[in-house]
């Protein structure tokens, strides 16, 4: 019989009352002794927490009531919660395939954290009485949710209903589920009182191609016309902008008569429907132009028309957008720059982080590395824990290919 390995890394400490550690191993009582072990779970004298959260890699997932249960019965922390996916991060590193977890530890004060079971139905969801009793002493309340995979449309409408039931300002992830394609059907995560200070910023990893244009003609759910111009044509039109300017000539040279190589431009073109070009749908209320980012699924050449996977209505406002490793980069800077300038106006820098990022941006091991030196260069050694999901949760609307930050003050 060999020896099992284990690998443990820690992250030192910012305060005191939060601490992460990310285990690697062959089993799941390595991992969770190691946990324990690293973090001075089991010292009766050491902090007492009042949540964790507890993130696993999908390898691990068979065995996640096991390792909960161990890491509840030694720490006596009452609230928890987490999700795997494909991979599991701390600000040093991440962990994929293998069994890992992740495990962030944090002193809330007791009655400003709550648990947040949810019931679903394929089309409505319910709260427990304790929850609308505890809201009412404690909202509004942010609230972090990790769910299992839901069918196509129907994770957006529980969303919506939990938003409204708890006035919450929602973050999450899906888990990737890799290893059980049943999973589906649950919900849950925790709400924290306003008197907890919370920042949170997204990432969408994608530029803009062109201006926002209206939408003012729909055609059987399609898109006829967009700023009253056939709407292929708008498209086409913001396209070919970015594809000469992707080849360094100016978009105003074809009217004072400058050629335009078509090989290149056309060349160009073949590379923006390689899952680049995407639609941007600006999100109600968002202070800093948030959007929705969803698929286009074609176009129609006889009739002009645009395709589109989200649900449409005359005089809402649309604009193409580009994601790729370059712009994912782009963005991530973006939103970095203004959670440092963010941070740097809060009162007292932040004790710990979780962040959640979209398994697309796993598969690259330099964009993992980068993704994980870029935050830590902003928010320095602080406790982090975080997971590669399978979709990602930011209000109360599913994302995909998103970096979303969550920082505890």
């Amino acid at each position: 019989m060999t020896a099992k390995s284990i690998t443990v890394l820690q992250t030192k400490p910012h305060k005191s009352t939060y601490r992460s550690a990310r285990a690697e191993g062959h089993d799941w009582r390595d991992i969770g002794a190691a946990l324990i072990r690293s973090l001075d779970l089991q010292d009766a004298d050491k902090p007492h927490y009042s949540c964790a959260f507890l993130f696993i890699t999908d390898a691990l997932a068979g065995d996640a009531a096991s390792l909960l249960t161990l890491l509840q019965d030694v720490t006596a922390i009452p609230v928890w919660a987490g999700c795997s996916g494909i991979g599991v991060m701390d600000s040093h590193g991440a962990s994929l395939t293998e069994k890992a977890a992740v495990l962030l530890v944090c002193d809330f004060p007791p009655h400003c954290v709550m648990n947040l079971p949810i019931q679903t139905q394929p089309d409505f969801l319910i709260l427990p009485d304790t929850i609308h009793s505890w809201l009412k002493l404690h909202g509004p309340p942010f609230g972090l949710v990790f769910a299992d995979p839901f069918p196509d449309g129907q994770l957006g409408g529980l969303l919506h209903q939990l938003s409204r039931q708890t006035g919450a300002f929602l973050v999450g992830g899906i888990s990737s589920a890799a290893d059980d394609a049943d999973a589906a059907g649950h919900m849950a995560g925790i709400l924290l009182s306003s008197q907890v200070y919370v920042q949170t910023a997204m990432s969408q990893g994608c530029t803009p191609i062109g201006p926002a244009h209206t939408i003012t003609r729909l055609d059987n759910g399609l898109i006829a016309a967009l700023d009253d111009q056939p709407a292929l044509h708008v498209f086409a039109s913001d396209l070919r902008h970015m594809a000469m300017a992707d080849i360094g000539t100016d978009p105003d040279a074809i009217a004072v008569g400058h050629e335009v190589s078509q090989e290149a431009l056309e060349d160009s073109f073949s590379h923006l429907f390689q899952g680049e070009v995407h639609v941007g749908l600006p999100i109600a209320g968002s202070d800093r132009g948030d959007y929705l980012v969803r698929p286009m699924l074609g176009v129609e050449a006889d009739s002009e028309h645009i395709m589109i996977d989200a649900p449409l209505q005359e005089g809402m406002a649309i604009r193409f957008v580009r994601r790729n490793d370059k712009t994912m980069f782009g963005d991530l800077a973006r939103m970095l720059d203004d959670v440092k300038k963010r941070v740097e106006d809060a009162p007292n820098p932040p004790k710990a982080a979780i962040y959640i990022s979209c398994a697309g941006r796993a598969v690259s091991p330099d964009m993992r590395a980068d993704e994980l030196v870029s935050l830590r260069a902003v928010l320095g050694d602080i406790p982090m824990a975080g997971f590669y999901a399978g979709g990602e949760i930011f209000r109360e609307d599913q994302h995909s290919f998103t970096g979303i930050l969550t920082l505890f003050y």
